[in-house]
């Protein structure tokens, strides 16, 4: 078999690192600064104006991020907006920005970037796929992408921190379409600096930013941990005959989120080899290891 993809992501500076409760799937973005995501298939693409696919969304949405988001409990929270009122026909809606945003370079989020946004996702030569289905609503979209004109009627600047937008008709669910990527704000000097390839190092707003993305190899960091694995699955196995894969070894991590990265990693390996395992390496499948130094890559002269 592949090795699998992997995508690393930061925790930006500007964002608020999480801490104490949370579930083993949340794991590596808890204990660590450092969140690489798993992908079993290449990212068809990392541009939110164009993805529609669940591979591409994983990453895109812990980079980027749009007006409103959806939290937990599937409720419509803000995001880089932090409040919006809506008139009393349910048409016009009023976004008032934080003043806080940014991008993860700093740079202040502006309704001047909302509004480019739109309006590069609704050109037509971005060739968006779903720009109609998930923005469709708001008055003149369809004009600007079928090239009829030039910029998109129905949304309007006000100042710096407030966007206008009205949508053909009152629709409850026209803030659910705002929290799919299509409506993501980019920075627009970043994707003009590089057309074709901005996205390999996306300026996005999100709390993770992309550091690092690598095709056809396996990793996963947990703290200073690191469980990698180079065949597809982990081959390992218990006095069952049952694999160890990812998510095993994510649970034993998380069940000793609290002692230090050796300390885990010596977990990890007496639950392994209590069942047959080898111990550091097995058969090029197995690797468990601790770096030296966090900041620097994993490789053969930073490892204990």
């Amino acid at each position: 078999a592949e090795p699998e993809p992997t995508a690393a992501l930061a925790a930006s500076t500007e964002g608020e690192e999480s801490e104490g409760e949370g579930n083993p799937s949340d794991g590596p973005s808890t204990l660590s600064s450092t969140k690489f995501v798993q992908l079993f298939v290449d990212p068809p693409t990392l541009d939110p104006h164009l993805t529609t696919d669940a591979t591409s969304a994983r990453i895109i949405v812990e980079v980027f991020g749009g007006l409103v988001t959806i939290d937990p409990n599937l409720d419509i929270v803000p995001d880089l907006a932090e409040s919006w009122d809506i008139s009393e026909d349910g048409r016009v809606y009023t976004f008032h920005l934080r003043p806080d945003a940014v991008f993860h370079d700093g740079k202040p989020v502006t309704a001047h970037d909302v509004i480019w946004s739109l309006e590069r996702v609704t050109n037509p030569l971005t060739e968006s796929p779903v720009v109609d289905q998930y923005l469709g609503d708001i008055v003149g979209v369809d004009e600007k992408v079928a090239g009829d004109a030039p910029t998109i009627s129905g949304v309007r600047f006000i100042d710096e921190h407030r966007v206008e937008i009205t949508i053909d008709e009152a629709k409850s669910y026209f803030l659910a379409k705002l929290t799919y990527p299509t409506g993501f704000v980019l920075d627009k000097d970043n994707v003009e600096a590089n057309p074709r390839n901005w996205f390999r190092e996306p300026n996005g707003t999100g709390p993770f930013r992309l550091t690092e993305y690598r095709v056809g190899e396996t990793r996963m960091e947990l703290g200073d941990v690191i469980v990698g694995y180079t065949d597809g699955l982990i081959e390992t196995l218990n006095g069952e005959g049952r694999e160890y894969g990812v998510d095993a070894l994510r649970q034993l991590a998380w069940a000793h989120r609290d002692r230090s990265a050796k300390e885990i990693c010596d977990a990890i390996m007496a639950d392994v080899t209590a069942f047959g395992g080898a111990g550091r390496q097995n058969d090029d499948r197995t690797i468990i290891a601790i770096k030296k130094d966090p900041t620097k890559a994993i490789g053969e002269d930073n490892l204990d």
